[in-house]
């Protein structure tokens, strides 16, 4: 895997997201906030990985690294709007639409590459501002953070010889005829995974 499930998860949402016909109109969509809110750009919705938590998925100190993965995410939807109520009413019936196709699609949260485990928190908020050159244009902004678990992350050990095959053999005492003492010579292949397999057939 070349990318964090992090990072696959906040595209997911986006791509469910653009398919909404509510915000088929919205002018643009972004996952990154480097990028800066221009008047044109309104109405905007964004999806935005903010942090990530591991916490120890049972004894810390027993066994390989392993991690519980709990990763908030941020959602805007901005609009325009001069009436402050009419903006407000247009940022809960977003809100609404979109919690309620994200919780109910199992596209989603049981999408095997996504790795949701559970949706654990939720925090919204709607903020009024302006943008524009002179800061004449009013917007509302719905803010909502999602703390998504995304199950366990865990880091095996690295090893460098498998252990592939045992060859036991006895040896006859010195001194002895070997012609009369039975020996015993026995090998055993011991099962690895295909990778390490494939590994020594290629090393041979």
């Amino acid at each position: 895997m070349t990318r964090s499930y992090a990072l696959i998860v906040r595209d997911e949402i986006m791509a469910r997201i653009k398919t909404m016909p509510f915000f088929a109109p919205f002018a643009k969509f972004g996952t990154n906030k480097m990028e800066q809110l221009q008047p044109e750009h309104v109405p905007f919705v964004g999806v935005y990985f903010i942090s990530e938590d591991l916490t120890p998925d049972g004894d810390a100190d027993t066994g390989e690294p392993r991690f519980r993965s709990s990763v908030l995410y941020g959602l805007s939807i901005i609009v325009q709007n001069n009436d402050g109520n009419e903006a407000e009413d247009k940022l809960d019936e977003a809100w609404m639409l979109l919690t309620d196709r994200l919780f109910t699609d199992p596209s989603l949260y049981l999408n095997k590459t996504a790795q949701i485990q559970s949706y654990t928190r939720g925090n919204r908020t709607h903020q009024f501002g302006s943008v524009g050159a002179e800061n004449s244009i009013p917007i509302a902004e719905c803010r909502f953070t999602l703390t998504i678990d995304l199950g366990t992350i865990d880091f095996p050990p690295v090893v460098d010889n498998v252990l592939a095959k045992v060859h036991f053999e006895t040896r006859y005492p010195g001194g002895a005829d070997p012609n009369q003492i039975q020996q015993v010579i026995a090998e055993w292949d011991l099962p690895v995974t295909k990778e390490k397999a494939d590994e020594s057939v290629s090393e041979e």
